[in-house]
């Protein structure tokens, strides 16, 4: 798995746990439903475990997947601070451009 796929399927796991639901998941994302199921079970081959049990109307984390998401959570936040600060930069040298 490459590692941008690798990282859409960290976000994907990390909301469907959230939600609870890989439905509102692809509606947070605005992605086709195949996209985070698809995704996943990449991520969960690549990683030789399953991360989440599915059922038609349940989704549940797994004892390890639980474990997983609490070790990739503080990378996501951190990659979202990221993403925040070269975003907040960008206005500022635009206003300055335009000043």
């Amino acid at each position: 798995m490459d590692q941008l796929n690798q990282l859409k399927a960290l976000k994907y796991f990390s909301k469907v746990v959230e939600t609870g639901s890989f439905t509102r998941a692809t509606e947070v994302f605005s992605v086709p439903p195949s996209s985070p199921s698809r995704r996943i079970a990449d991520l969960e081959k690549s990683l030789g475990t399953t991360l989440l049990k599915r059922s038609t109307r349940v989704v549940k984390v797994t004892e390890i997947g639980q474990a997983y998401l609490k070790q990739i959570q503080h990378i996501l936040t951190q990659l979202e601070l990221s993403d925040e600060t070269v975003h907040s930069h960008r206005i500022v040298a635009c206003k300055h451009t335009f000043s």
